[in-house]
């Protein structure tokens, strides 16, 4: 083969891989020229960062007077990812973190279903080069290849426990923190994120005292004995368990035990009390039910970046979606909340068996042109998993 040809198959096999980038980019072009977004009212003082499609990279370090120059960079860039600093800074375009003099940042929480116990490792990962799929896998035990991509959305199993996780969450921001101006946001993937609008002293807070909040929510270093709280054995039987009414851990435990065992909560019980109706206490359970599985790194992050509400998410094409604490629990993931209707035709670039993409079961083979809904096929394509006619 000379050297021209060989140029010339290197030119068709760029221009192929380009082909559905091309295609993705129309399409969140036109969503991004009439989506609402939902930016801060104090955006002029945010680092704006962006991931172009197709690209490992960020564009970081720049910054807006107004939500339409931030929607003119959508539209003309049309970025696969979409991000705002959840710190103020007096100069957000300066590159170096210093010089951009820190304001206070607000309070963030991240709960993601595949981090979840039950829920990790449940992801079908799919080798690019040899086809196989397995969850969770990092390299390919067939080839060795370490071109690997997930081949499926979170389950709704798990989407769903991911939302009574924050659900808790909010709870516990209002009830032991006394916060009122809370947001929470699907974020467009497998999980939820939660940011806490604070008075001035909140916002200040370094990283070391936002760890302190984490390990709180965490119930890391809890000690049951100081909190006062019967284990069950003989001598503690007249002991009373935890009310909802009481503050703190106590409390959290009381509502666990008091929705679990279907307690009246106008009443007060003892061990011997549980045992007459037939329960048995078992606070350890109780504690673990109560955990909350907060990423506490995002926490503790006064730098962290924050998904655009309203923007799309670069591995599903679905959007970051504002919901009310009421909507939480019975949020579905499925073709619904895609701004991204009709079908298109596309070719898987492997064999997915038996994959669950948001609310459907698929099965594509290899190199079989398939027309599917628009939504399947911009995941399918994101990932590098299709490609087009």
């Amino acid at each position: 083969m000379n050297l021209l040809m060989e140029l010339g198959l290197q030119l068709m096999s760029l221009q192929e891989q380009s082909k559905p980038f091309l295609y993705i980019s129309k399409l969140f072009k036109t969503y991004y020229s009439r989506a609402t977004i939902f930016l801060p009212s104090d955006l002029d003082k945010r680092e704006f960062a962006f991931q172009p499609l197709g690209k490992d990279t960020y564009v970081r370090h720049l910054s807006f007077r107004s939500e339409q120059e931030v929607r003119r960079y959508l539209v003309e860039n049309t970025p696969a990812n979409a991000f705002y600093s959840s710190a103020l800074f007096l100069f957000p375009h300066l590159k170096d973190m210093e010089q951009k003099v820190w304001l206070g940042s607000e309070l963030l929480f991240d709960i993601d279903a595949d981090a979840l116990p039950g829920c990790e490792g449940t992801i079908k990962n799919v080798c690019l080069d040899c086809g196989f799929s397995y969850p969770g896998i990092k390299e390919c035990p067939r080839c060795g290849s370490k071109n690997i991509v997930e081949a499926e959305s979170i389950s709704q199993e798990c989407l769903s426990k991911a939302a009574n996780q924050t659900i808790k969450l909010i709870d516990v921001l209002k009830r032991d923190f006394g916060f009122t101006q809370i947001t929470v946001t699907f974020t467009g993937n497998r999980g939820f994120h939660v940011r806490v609008t604070c008075d001035r002293e909140c916002m200040k807070l370094s990283s070391d005292e936002r760890r302190e909040i984490a390990s709180y929510i965490k119930g890391l270093g809890l000690d049951l004995n100081l909190l006062n709280i019967p284990r069950g054995g003989r001598r503690e039987r007249s002991r009373y368990i935890p009310h909802p009414a009481d503050g703190g851990w106590r409390g959290r435990i009381g509502w666990e035990a008091y929705s679990k065992y279907k307690l009246d909560v106008n009443k007060r019980y003892t061990i011997n009390d549980l045992i007459l109706m037939g329960i048995e206490f078992n606070v350890d359970e109780l504690v673990k039910e109560t955990t909350i599985y907060i990423d506490e790194k995002v926490t503790m992050d006064i730098h962290r970046l924050v998904r655009i509400p309203g923007s799309l998410h670069g591995k599903t094409g679905l959007p970051s979606i504002v919901l009310s604490p009421e909507n939480l629990s019975s949020f579905q993931l499925s073709c619904d909340i895609s701004p991204f209707k009709g079908k298109t035709t596309i070719i898987p670039l492997v064999d997915l068996s038996d994959i669950t993409i948001f609310d459907k079961s698929i099965d594509l083979k290899k190199n079989e042109k398939t027309t599917i809904e628009h939504c399947y096929a911009i995941f399918l394509l994101l990932r590098g998993l299709a490609r087009l006619p």
